[in-house]
């Protein structure tokens, strides 16, 4: 019988081979565009009082897209930097275009410029709305991340009345995922195919 640990490495190694063969197709923006449009159209976004997202990096579904969008359509919109064992959102600017909100952060991720506000997240508005990356995901709600555990420490923080949405493509989707104790389950899965009410 494998540990946790074991499982975990293991799922992550394949999904990350999945992702950078799917980078190269050209359905990864297509698949990217399909998921913003099933998000943008859902409760979920129109009546989000604010959404956490994340900049993609790497193989990780394109966000640019979505974070564009959202700024067009005056949503509260904040992005996470990191420290090495910290992670603190910042609201966008409505009045500046992304760019120019953006400077290279901790592993090469671009995180929001420090003049930025920062969000407590003790103090979250109910209904607020965080997009969670992940290596995969289940539809149980069990998420893989990274391992570094940022946005495991980051949720135990936030008011009950948060919703989690894992924001990935349909191929990081698996039937089961290993989920540990503290390892936080999402509300909710969006990707190009659909959305998801986990545990249903």
């Amino acid at each position: 019988m494998k540990t946790l640990p074991d499982q975990k490495k293991e799922l992550r190694s394949y999904m990350r081979l999945s992702l950078a063969a799917f980078k190269e197709s050209p359905q990864y923006e297509t698949y990217s565009l399909d998921a913003m449009k099933h998000f943008i159209e859902s409760p979920l976004y129109r009546y989000a009082p604010l959404i956490l997202a994340f900049v993609s990096v790497g193989t990780e579904i394109n966000t640019y897209p979505l974070l564009t969008k959202m700024l067009d359509d005056k949503k509260n919109v904040a992005i996470p930097g990191t420290t090495d064992t910290d992670m603190t959102f910042r609201m966008l600017s409505l009045e500046l275009p992304l760019s120019k909100q953006l400077r290279c952060g901790n592993f090469g991720i671009e995180e929001p410029v420090k003049s930025l506000e920062p969000v407590n997240p003790e103090s979250l508005p109910a209904g607020t709305v965080i997009l969670v990356p992940g290596l995969a995901f289940s539809e149980d709600g069990c998420r893989l991340g990274k391992g570094k555990g940022y946005y495991d420490r980051y949720i135990e923080r936030v008011p009950v009345e948060t919703v989690l949405v894992g924001y990935a493509f349909q191929l990081q989707i698996a039937e089961t995922v290993p989920c540990g104790d503290l390892d936080k389950k999402v509300d909710y899965l969006v990707t190009e195919e659909k959305i998801t009410v986990c545990g249903m």
